[in-house]
């Protein structure tokens, strides 16, 4: 008679012969080998992600300095530009640039609070000019620029520092605007102490050194922005269109440093 086999799982078949000892000695290196592959799984799953976390911190890192650099480029760009094209000056630091769109009818319907005369129109122009000290530079800073080196010399009652007593060409030359306006109206202003209650050949010769001052500051700019011309409602004809974009240096902030500098006047040596 045939005999009969019954087939047994190979793994059962393989433990069923190995002795005990044997079989746990087996299950402890699949246990051991089992811990170390997902040891090893986390330690380069950790890795991964340390380099992700490096990359990310170095790009970060790498946008904040570029910010950086272009901020502080942008903030150096006018001070960069004002040094390269203008003279030195102490109020160098101070300058900004802004554009402003200027508001300037063919016809003066609206006056601005600097047109015509009067205390508010006076007390306009002298907030802008005659409210603004002077100031003063080292001497070596004077010499520096090719002042004269007998320039007048004093000392600053704030600080005891002495140099060169000196003035910032933009309120002068705003002086000089608002002379060529009182001298317009020269029977008004002719009897109130100012640049205009003179005699005729000062009061001449005054306003002819203002014009020449306008002259050359004008034709040193030689502002090269253009308008155009359009019909005006009420008026006949094209009439210039002086209602443009300038960019224009803060005023206020020039003038704001100019108050903070300012000196007392003093005649000594």
């Amino acid at each position: 008679m045939a005999q009969v086999y019954t087939s047994v799982p190979l793994d059962e078949e393989h433990q069923s012969i190995l002795p005990s000892s044997e079989k746990s000695h087996l299950s402890g290196l699949r246990l051991r080998y089992n811990t170390e592959t997902a040891r090893q799984k986390v330690s380069r799953f950790i890795k991964q992600w340390v380099w992700v976390i490096h990359a990310a911190l170095l790009g970060t890192s790498l946008l904040f300095f570029l910010l950086a650099y272009y901020v502080a480029r942008a903030q150096l760009n006018a001070t960069s530009f004002t040094r390269e094209f203008s003279a030195w000056s102490p109020a160098l630091q101070e300058v900004e640039y802004e554009s402003i769109d200027f508001d300037l009818p063919p016809m003066m319907d609206n006056p601005s609070i600097y047109v015509g005369k009067g205390p508010e129109v006076d007390a306009a122009w002298e907030a802008v000019t005659g409210d603004v000290g002077d100031s003063i530079i080292s001497q070596e800073d004077g010499l520096r620029l090719g002042l004269a080196p007998d320039s007048l010399v004093i000392e600053d009652p704030a600080t005891g520092e002495r140099g060169f007593r000196v003035g910032i060409e933009v309120f002068h030359q705003l002086h000089c605007l608002n002379l060529l306006r009182q001298a317009t109206f020269k029977d008004h202003y002719s009897h109130t102490g100012g640049d205009v209650d003179t005699d005729a050949d000062d009061l001449r010769g005054h306003v002819d050194h203002c014009i020449e001052a306008l002259r050359m500051t004008l034709m040193c700019q030689s502002d090269i922005g253009v308008f155009s011309f359009r019909h005006f409602e009420g008026v006949d004809g094209y009439w210039p269109d002086y209602a443009t974009t300038h960019t224009c240096r803060n005023f206020e902030k020039i003038r704001g440093w100019a108050m903070s500098k300012a000196v007392v006047w003093t005649d000594e040596n």
